[in-house]
């Protein structure tokens, strides 16, 4: 609660609509602090994941070539600005 008495559910991390997120306490105060929030990067990564053709031989290291990087490297861009994640 606030001095208006009056619950906070969204903040704002951008100028666009889809800059809008759930209000978390811990996680506001994590980024104002400066701490990382690393729940929140799993989330981001797991949606890029779901929402390109990533597959699991694209990520393996060991196998690694210019078509499974660009494909990595797709995703990461579809996550938006690395700030914001």
């Amino acid at each position: 609660m606030n001095a208006a008495s009056v619950r906070v559910m969204f903040t704002g991390n951008g100028e666009k609509l889809n800059a809008l997120e759930l209000y978390d306490s811990k996680k506001f105060v994590g980024r104002l602090l400066g701490i990382p929030d690393l729940e929140s990067l799993i989330v981001h990564v797991n949606d890029a994941i779901k929402n390109s053709d990533l597959k699991a031989e694209d990520v393996n290291m060991e196998e690694l070539n210019f078509d499974s990087f660009y494909k990595q490297m797709k995703a990461m861009s579809k996550m938006g600005p690395m700030k914001n994640v």
